[in-house]
């Protein structure tokens, strides 16, 4: 087990050297899919906890930019949503009214 981690390790580690952006993804994965430890993961890939935890901010930061963004698009129906909720309560409202009159409820 320990000659496995060493030479993926040396697959991966990277001195003085951008890692690539598969590395990163794999590293990534690890943690947030595979739920390791970033402490595991450091020792696993041979990458720094801090270097590690960078790029778990940056994705975590680009996820909320594209939501915000998904969700900056989807602006205009969602006020015709919120027009449907406010509707749909109001009858919900009159309905129970009604059979609180016919003595159903």
């Amino acid at each position: 087990m320990k000659k496995e981690r060493q030479t993926y390790r040396k697959s991966i580690s990277r001195k003085g050297v951008s890692y690539q952006a598969s590395d990163k993804q794999l590293v990534i994965n690890s943690v947030l899919v595979d739920r390791i430890s970033v402490r595991e993961a450091s020792r696993r890939y041979g990458v720094n906890r801090r270097t590690i935890d960078s790029w778990l901010s940056a994705f975590k930061y680009s996820n909320v930019e594209k939501i915000q963004e998904d969700l900056h698009e989807m602006g205009t129906t969602n006020e015709t949503d919120k027009d449907q909720l406010k509707l749909l309560k109001k009858q919900v409202l009159e309905l129970s009214k009604a059979l609180e009159k016919k003595g159903l409820r």
